[in-house]
């Protein structure tokens, strides 16, 4: 059981971007993704960023800012947030992936051997936008992070492919397990 975590929102993300992360993270690219984005990706990824934003402030609204702990069964696809020790509300989850502060890494989910397929993001509903935009770090099981909004970002584009209800972070050490929620009950 974690203490409860507030996710931030993206807020100006869309902007900052297109400087702060794309730029270092287009060194490892191929040649023709380093060119940019085309105006469709960008107006894509400012679709998520924007859906993002407003799903988490009420998803925070709604059901983390009451809770005090969390605890997850990610077997079976499944979170419980908690005030006072009892559980108030349960989601069922797919997990997005995961970002390590010390690897200074992202891992996809699909990626992940410890991950149930079944409980994670499927990379082929990635891989289409990955060919549809030329969005190479959504080809890479394992994506170089530059920013510590990147995994938000990164969680935002799955969030809107999903059509999921928010994430949630759930931390383990120095481990930021992102999931997607749905279903409460």
């Amino acid at each position: 059981m974690r203490s409860r975590n507030r996710i931030p929102l993206l807020a100006n993300l869309a902007l900052a971007l297109s400087f702060a992360i794309f730029a270092p993270l287009a060194a490892a690219a191929d040649d023709d993704q380093k060119s940019g984005l085309s105006p469709e990706a960008d107006a894509f990824l400012a679709s998520c960023t924007a859906e993002f934003n407003t799903k988490q402030e009420k998803f925070h609204e709604q059901w983390v800012n009451d809770s005090d702990a969390w605890n997850a069964d990610l077997e079976k696809g499944v979170l419980y947030l908690q005030k006072k020790g009892k559980t108030f509300v349960t989601f069922d989850v797919e997990t997005v992936g995961s970002y390590s502060a010390t690897d200074q890494n992202w891992e996809w989910a699909w990626n992940n051997p410890n991950v149930k397929k079944s409980v994670a993001v499927p990379r082929a509903a990635l891989q289409d936008l990955a060919e549809k935009y030329d969005l190479f770090y959504l080809r890479r099981g394992f994506v170089p992070i530059t920013d510590d909004m990147m995994p938000y970002y990164l969680s935002s584009i799955a969030l809107k492919v999903r059509g999921a209800l928010g994430v949630y972070v759930a931390e383990h050490e120095d481990l930021k397990i992102f999931l997607l929620v749905r279903n409460p009950r």
